[in-house]
């Protein structure tokens, strides 16, 4: 394929993210999957994703990673001899597909009412997402819920699908739940639940119904945060996105089968482990619709390794997946973090060459990047 035909590929593929208006309140049930029919383009419909399932190890085991960091600060930060606890909880996931046989029985009951229908997935624009966990202190057995839970990419390849298959669930603690967490994974089983909801840009003539649905036994406290998105889709008035699903999936943690998933790490200046994520990046240019000239934009980050010999590493940010404005920065090699990074932004365009920004110098290790376009 040539560089332009490549880049009309490129295109085409954002303006179908972009121009999808699926009809909201008009949706149907075929064969067990909600349909929904496109505003203009009367042989158009989408069908709703599937569950979030956790993603499991060749032997069963689910896959995750708590890492409880203890902070001691470094000269390079000005906070050198301060003491505070930065912990990752991770969990990779995976969306559930639609089968073909699914798919080709949905298409021949639409074809009974729609000469040549056209079926595709539901564009998702937001995920809402948290984690709710007993922490039985004193008995009590009150849930705790965690919000502000975020999904990245995680794949290796760097491209986004419309239709994600694997993401990483990715939970920033602060000291006191990342304290009340290790006590409570230490106790042995753990039962979690990770709670989401997916927005969709979609036309609305009168409020959806919204299914509950989950894996697990949905507590009281869990079944009222998802409720809860019921009604704040109610009093959106800007009706930017719309919720298409509130749903919940069980989360089982065992020490006994994997003690090696959780660990408690001291960061200093000397060294940070590779498999940490050091840096907060942030892109708002296509969740929020900001630039649609846009296919893609990319972050190039420069440290310096143990050896003396520079680590780069990449995040890529994609207009076929908005809900994903967030990546925690994981370099492949341990870096020293008493020494600068430099970073730039490369901007990829459907129609022109790629644009490179200047290389910039950063001493703080702690501080958030946001590469969001600015707006005059």
């Amino acid at each position: 394929m040539n560089i332009p035909a490549l880049l009309l590929f490129l295109s085409c593929i954002t303006c179908v993210t972009l121009i999808a208006q699926p009809a909201i309140s008009k949706r149907e049930l075929i064969n067990g999957v909600y349909v929904y029919p496109d505003v203009n383009k009367k042989t158009v419909f989408y069908y709703a994703p599937g569950d979030i399932v956790l993603a499991t190890d060749n032997f069963g085991v689910p896959l995750y990673k708590f890492f409880q960091m203890r902070y001691t600060g470094s000269q390079a930060t000005g906070d050198q001899g301060q003491l505070a606890y930065r912990s990752i909880l991770e969990f990779t996931v995976q969306l559930k597909h639609l089968d073909a046989s699914t798919i080709d029985g949905i298409i021949n009951t639409l074809k009974l009412k729609t000469p040549k229908p056209e079926l595709h997935p539901l564009p998702i624009k937001r995920i809402e997402s948290g984690l709710v966990y007993a922490l039985d202190k004193a008995g009590d057995g009150k849930a705790t819920k965690v919000a502000g839970g975020k999904f990245e990419d995680n794949s290796e390849s760097g491209n986004a699908d419309e239709l994600w298959t694997e993401r990483m669930f990715t939970l920033s603690l602060d000291n006191t739940s990342s304290q009340l967490l290790w006590a409570t994974l230490e106790k042995g089983q753990t039962v979690m639940s990770l709670y989401y909801s997916f927005y969709t840009p979609g036309v609305l003539d009168s409020l959806p119904e919204v299914s509950l649905s989950s894996t697990g036994t949905i507590a009281a406290d869990l079944k009222a945060e998802l409720e809860s998105f019921v009604e704040e889709a109610k009093k959106d008035t800007l009706k930017r996105t719309l919720l298409v699903k509130a749903s919940a999936t069980a989360l089982t943690v065992d020490l006994k089968q994997a003690a090696d998933r959780i660990k408690k790490i001291d960061l200093n200046e000397n060294r940070i482990p590779p498999d940490f994520a050091v840096l907060d990046i942030r892109c708002y240019d296509f969740n929020n619709d900001l630039r649609k000239d846009l296919y893609a934009k990319r972050l190039e980050a420069i440290a310096t390794g143990m050896d003396g010999k520079e680590v780069k590493q990449n995040v890529t940010f994609y207009s076929s997946a908005p809900d994903i404005y967030y990546s925690g920065l994981r370099f492949k090699y341990a870096v020293k973090m008493d020494r600068p990074l430099k970073y730039r932004i490369v901007e990829i365009k459907n129609d022109t060459a790629p644009y490179y920004g200047k290389w910039v110098e950063q001493k703080s290790w702690n501080k958030l990047i946001d590469i969001t376009s600015q707006q005059n």
